[in-house]
């Protein structure tokens, strides 16, 4: 069976035409679909999981059907492994009448993003650089960090013990003196053992 599927982006917009482009690609059936709640779209995926081996899905454009060539790379693997054909009309993509391993052009074409978005990345940080603007993990403490790094120092200079300040604030030993340090506190000297 061609069943054709169609997201209604702009309720606004006349439709008609592209419902008939649709069906002029020979679809018997229509199902359409508009945004839910956070990038939900129900018919679409009730299509997808009761769509039969053989049928054919024509779309007006790929968009409508999937947000990343990762996910179009998924879902063409499953079609491949359903016998499922995929028209897509923008796109001029007829995986029945060109017999294409779309799934393996899909898997070069997403890699390829992968790169150029990954190279758009580097690009992106160069230029923030250049502006002034630096990224990455900032220098320093956490500010909760520093609240409990003055709240070891204070009890601390109040005369209190390590093992209590350790028990009262919940850091480990080695904690407390690193938060110490940072605070500028003077530890008191320590007993050398004697061997």
């Amino acid at each position: 069976m061609k069943i054709g599927y169609y997201l209604i982006v702009n309720p606004e917009k006349d439709l008609s035409v592209c419902i008939q482009e649709i069906r002029k690609a020979g679809a018997e059936e229509m199902v359409y679909d508009f945004e839910y709640n956070n990038g939900i779209y129900l018919n679409r995926e009730k299509l997808l999981n009761e769509i039969k081996d053989l049928d054919t899905l024509i779309i007006n454009e790929l968009s409508h059907l999937v947000d990343s060539s990762k996910s179009l790379y998924i879902l063409t693997k499953k079609f491949q492994i359903k016998s499922i054909s995929l028209i897509s009309l923008s796109e001029n993509i007829n995986t029945l009448k060109y017999n294409m391993k779309f799934s393996e052009i899909l898997k070069i074409v997403y890699e390829l993003d992968n790169k150029t978005s990954s190279i758009k990345t580097l690009k992106g940080l160069k230029i923030a650089r250049e502006s002034g603007i630096i990224g990455g993990k900032r220098k320093g403490l956490p500010m909760s960090t520093i609240e409990k790094a003055k709240e070891c120092a204070k009890l601390y200079r109040n005369g209190m013990k390590n093992i209590d300040i350790v028990k009262c604030t919940g850091v480990s030993n080695a904690t407390l003196f690193r938060l110490l340090k940072s605070q500028g506190v003077e530890l008191k000297n320590k007993k050398r053992r004697i061997k």
